[in-house]
């Protein structure tokens, strides 16, 4: 009697319900990139991650953490040093009463933070890129208003 390998035949028939899917959508038929197909391993685990309906909500959310960071930037207390224009060391003479102590180490969380989100949203451009395409299919990472 033959072992039939149920788990093997059942992950086929998951990812080949996966392509019908895509397939009648119309949003991973073509090649993405030139060289990858809608049956690709990579591809396949990107569309996942892209369809996965808390993928955008983080995404929201990591905007929204982005701006209260840009908030936190102080343009006064920015200018600590002879790299100053005349414009910034007039700017921080109206605000004599403001205490910049603690801004150095403000300004090193804020850089931390801001190479963080430049990698988390490249990550993401780099996900929906692989998994939709880049600019020539109709839904592609471009032709979509909200990227």
């Amino acid at each position: 009697v033959e072992q039939v390998d149920w788990v093997a035949v059942l992950a086929s028939l998951q990812r080949e319900k996966k392509r019908k899917v895509a397939r009648q959508e119309e949003q991973y038929v073509n090649r993405s990139l030139f060289c990858l197909e809608s049956s690709n391993r990579i591809r396949e685990a990107f569309i996942k991650v892209c369809e996965w309906p808390w993928f955008n909500r983080l995404i929201l959310i990591l905007i929204v953490a982005n701006c209260v960071f840009l908030v936190l930037e102080d343009p006064v207390c920015k200018c600590d040093g002879p790299v100053c224009t005349e414009y910034e060391k007039y700017k921080r003479s109206l605000y004599l009463s403001l205490d910049c102590s603690s801004w150095p180490a403000v300004r090193d969380i804020l850089t931390y933070a801001e190479y963080t989100f430049t990698g988390l949203f490249t990550a993401e451009m780099v996900i929906k890129i692989v998994a939709r395409g880049f600019i020539l299919h109709k839904h592609a990472y471009l032709r979509d208003s909200w990227n």
